[in-house]
C-alpha cells in the first residue's frame, strides 16, 4: 500500500460524503501540534516516511486546548483525566490507536485501555461499536474494533453528549475504507 493510495481512498470518500465533522481531520487539517497531541496522548511512533491521513478526536473538547496553551499547571490536571487519551491515527501503512478500558468502572475512574498500532496489510475488518454500558449516565464513548477484537471505549468528539455525528460517518467511512484496501490487494496480487 502506499501513501498515494490511502491517500485517494480517504478522500475520494471524504469527497463524495456529505456529512463532516471538526473531530474527524484529513489532509492539511493534520499539524504537526496535533499529531505531538496523539503521540503524547497513547504513545504513537510514525516512522520517518509514515504520513498520517485521517485523525479522530483532536481534543476540541470544551475549548480544552485553548486552556492547555493559556494556563500550563491546568494542563497536568487535565493529562490525568485518561478521557482525553482516546483517538484514532490512521497512516499510509498503520492504524494507531488509544482507548479507554472495557469495564463497567470506566466512567467512574476513566481506566486507560489498550494502545497500540495495527498495519493495514492486516486489517480485515475495523469499526465502532455499540455504546459504553459502564456505571452512570455519563457517555464514556463507543467500542473500537479492528478484525472484530473489541479493543475499548473510543471518544470520538469531545462534547458531553454522545459523539453522534462522528459515529456516522466513521461506520460510514471504516467498511468503505477496507472495501477499498482489499480491492488493492486484488490488484496488486495480479501484477
Amino acid at each position: 500500500m502506499t501513501e498515494n493510495t490511502v491517500r485517494a481512498i480517504v478522500e475520494n470518500f471524504f469527497a463524495n460524503y456529505s456529512k463532516r465533522s471538526k473531530n474527524i481531520l484529513t489532509g492539511s487539517e493534520i499539524t504537526p501540534q496535533l499529531l505531538s497531541r496523539h503521540t503524547a496522548r497513547y504513545g504513537m511512533s510514525l516512522a520517518p516516511n509514515e504520513q498520517p491521513i485521517l485523525v479522530v478526536n483532536h481534543l476540541q473538547c470544551f475549548g480544552v486546548i485553548e486552556l492547555l496553551e493559556k494556563i500550563p499547571y491546568l494542563g497536568k490536571f487535565i493529562e490525568l483525566m485518561n478521557w482525553q487519551k482516546t483517538g484514532i491515527v490512521l497512516t499510509d501503512t498503520n492504524v494507531y490507536f488509544g482507548t479507554l478500558k472495557l469495564s463497567p468502572f470506566t466512567s467512574l475512574t476513566m481506566l486507560k485501555g489498550p494502545s497500540g498500532c495495527r498495519k493495514l496489510n492486516d486489517i480485515k475488518s475495523i469499526g465502532i461499536g455499540d455504546h459504553d454500558a459502564c456505571v452512570g449516565t455519563a457517555y464514556v464513548g463507543h467500542i473500537f474494533q479492528i478484525n472484530d477484537e473489541a479493543l475499548g471505549y473510543i471518544r470520538m468528539g469531545g462534547k458531553i453528549e454522545f459523539d453522534g455525528d462522528e459515529l456516522e460517518l466513521l461506520n460510514a467511512f471504516f467498511p468503505y475504507f477496507v472495501a477499498k484496501l482489499k480491492e488493492m490487494e486484488k490488484i496488486q496480487e495480479v501484477k
